[in-house]
C-alpha cells in the first residue's frame, strides 16, 4: 500500500526530491507557491512523519528554496535559498542548520542568507564534515560544513549534481557534456 501526502492537499507544489532524516522517521520536502505569472509567493521546507502527518514547517519565505538535504549522520541539514528579484548572478546562498537550532549562510558565515553567491546542489559528505556544491555555472567546490574556505573539488572538475560516495573518498557528478564523472577527493570522509 502506498501512502500519499494527505495533509498537504493545498495549492503548494512539491517539486523537489524529498530527503529522509538519518533515522528514517521524517521526510522533508520543499514546497513552493506561485502566483498567476509563476512568480514565487512562498517557499518552505515541510517535515513529514512517516505516517504522513505534518510534524513541523520551516518558516515560509518569498524566496525560492531548492536542494534540501539531511546529513547522513546527526541532525543537520542544508539547502539553497535564492532571491529571484536580484538582477545579477549572485542571488543564492547555501544555508546549513541543526534541526531545532540555528542556521547560517555557509559561504558568508552569517546567521542569515546574504544572497552573495551563485550556488546549487550542495551535498553532505558521509560523516557530515564537508559539503560539495556547484559554484557559478559549473565549478565544483568543497567546503567544511561548519564554514571556512572552499577549495576546488579537483582539477578540471566542472559540472552539476555532485553526490558523495558512501565512504567519502569520491564524488560523482554530471559534467557540462552531460556525461557522468567520478573524481577522488583528498582525505576520506
Amino acid at each position: 500500500r502506498v501512502a500519499h501526502e494527505t495533509n498537504l492537499a493545498d495549492d503548494w507544489d512539491s517539486l523537489e526530491t524529498p530527503s529522509w532524516n538519518p533515522t528514517g522517521t521524517k521526510l522533508a520536502v520543499i514546497r513552493t507557491k506561485y502566483d498567476a505569472d509563476y512568480n514565487v509567493t512562498g517557499s518552505n521546507i515541510t517535515d513529514l512523519k512517516v505516517n504522513t502527518q505534518v510534524s513541523s514547517v520551516h518558516p515560509n519565505t518569498s524566496k525560492t528554496i531548492t536542494c534540501f538535504q539531511y546529513a547522513r549522520l546527526g541532525n543537520r541539514y542544508c539547502y539553497v535559498i535564492m532571491d529571484p528579484s536580484r538582477p545579477d548572478a549572485t542571488d543564492s546562498s547555501i544555508m546549513v542548520g541543526t534541526v531545532g537550532g540555528a542556521e547560517m549562510d555557509l559561504l558568508q558565515g552569517t546567521p542569515t542568507a546574504q544572497f552573495a553567491d551563485d550556488v546549487s546542489g550542495p551535498s553532505f559528505s558521509p560523516n557530515g564534515d564537508r559539503i560539495v556544491y556547484c559554484s557559478g555555472y559549473s565549478a565544483l567546490k568543497v567546503i567544511p560544513s561548519t564554514g571556512g574556505t572552499s577549495s576546488n573539488l579537483g582539477t578540471g572538475a566542472t559540472g552539476y549534481g555532485p553526490v558523495w560516495a558512501p565512504v567519502g573518498n569520491h564524488v560523482a557528478y554530471f559534467g557540462n557534456d552531460d556525461r557522468l564523472y567520478v573524481t577522488a577527493v583528498g582525505g576520506a570522509s
